[in-house]
């Protein structure tokens, strides 16, 4: 019985622990448009994000070559990823610029980009127009809802449709309830055995 209950007891740690931390979505933005290119005849796409302000660019995030099985897929850049210090910069700056989602039709490199204004996707009508002032943020993540090459019968060969959603998350904080369960489930199960070897004695 003793045995049951230890296994028990590391399987409900173990469950418990990734849910010790947790991090919160402070922005989220549909990204979606159809861009049409007679030229473009690609298989795949080069993705990445980036803000445009002022003549300026931030450093470009989330590189990741997609095509049509790529729905469905999350991709996350943290603080420790290349760029990331940079962009978030951007979508703190508090100047309304314009969040990219670069794609370039491979491997003829046909650019087929499409921005939306900082004001839009974080619902901002003045300044600041986008996260200046907010909480810290831990992640910065796109995930690909659909994403259309040219496969739908109602599109050209060429033609690409996209369905992005775009997410800015907090840096993961502690979750009382989590913690308290993993260090009282370890305590309790020890109370409970002394409680049964004196009752022995």
């Amino acid at each position: 019985m003793n045995t049951r209950i230890r296994w028990f007891v590391l399987f409900l740690l173990v469950f418990l622990l990734p849910l010790a931390c947790a991090a919160d979505t402070i922005a989220s933005y549909d990204m979606i448009w159809q861009a049409i290119n007679g030229s473009t005849n690609s298989s795949s796409c080069a993705l990445d994000l980036y803000v445009w302000e002022n003549g300026n660019s931030s450093s470009h995030i989330l590189n990741a070559v997609i095509d049509n099985s790529s729905t469905g897929l999350t991709l996350t850049a943290t603080a420790g990823d290349s760029g990331f210090s940079n962009f978030v910069n951007y979508i703190t700056n508090g100047t309304n610029g314009w969040l990219t989602a670069d794609l370039r039709g491979l491997p003829n490199n046909i650019d087929l980009s499409c921005g939306f204004q900082e004001s839009e996707v974080f619902g901002k009508s003045s300044s600041p127009f986008d996260l200046k002032g907010g909480a810290q943020i831990g992640s910065i993540s796109l995930k690909i809802n659909n994403f259309d090459l040219g496969s739908s019968p109602t599109l050209k060969e060429t033609d690409v449709t996209c369905n992005f959603t775009f997410s800015v998350n907090t840096v993961p904080e502690p979750n009382t309830i989590a913690i308290l369960l993993v260090i009282g489930l370890p305590l309790f199960w020890r109370f409970c055995r002394e409680i049964r070897i004196c009752r022995g004695k």
